[in-house]
This record gives C-alpha cells, structure tokens and sequence, in this order.
C-alpha cells in the first residue's frame, strides 16, 4: 500500500491533503478507499489498472464516496 506517513509529512508541507496526489503503492481498491477518505486529491493507478488488480469505474467510484 502508499507510504501513508510520507504523505502525511507531504501533505503537512504542502498545505494540506487536498494538495497531495498519491503516486507509488497504491494497489488495491481499499487503498483508494482509504486515500479518499483521508481527502488526498488523487491518486495514480498505472500499474495496478495495467494489471487489472484495480477496475478503473470501481476506483472512480470509491475515490467519489
């Protein structure tokens, strides 16, 4: 999963959780569930869509909730 206390620290310089997009680890639809729920703008999904371990509607979905 993403390195939540690098994101934290990131997030924490960057002004806020709203500024700070999710670029490595993210390899599961509870990860973008939990990404979401703590008000990270965004996160990259390359690998994980290219490996079919992350249905693109399911994430747009659950980053939405």
């Amino acid at each position: 999963g993403p390195d939540l206390d690098l994101l934290e620290a990131a997030a924490h310089q960057a002004g806020g959780h709203d500024r700070v997009i999710a670029s490595a680890g993210v390899s599961t639809i509870d990860d973008v569930r939990g990404l979401a729920r703590r008000g990270y703008a965004g996160a990259i999904l390359g690998r994980a869509l290219y490996e079919g371990r992350i249905d693109l509607t399911e994430a747009l979905i659950a980053a939405d909730a």
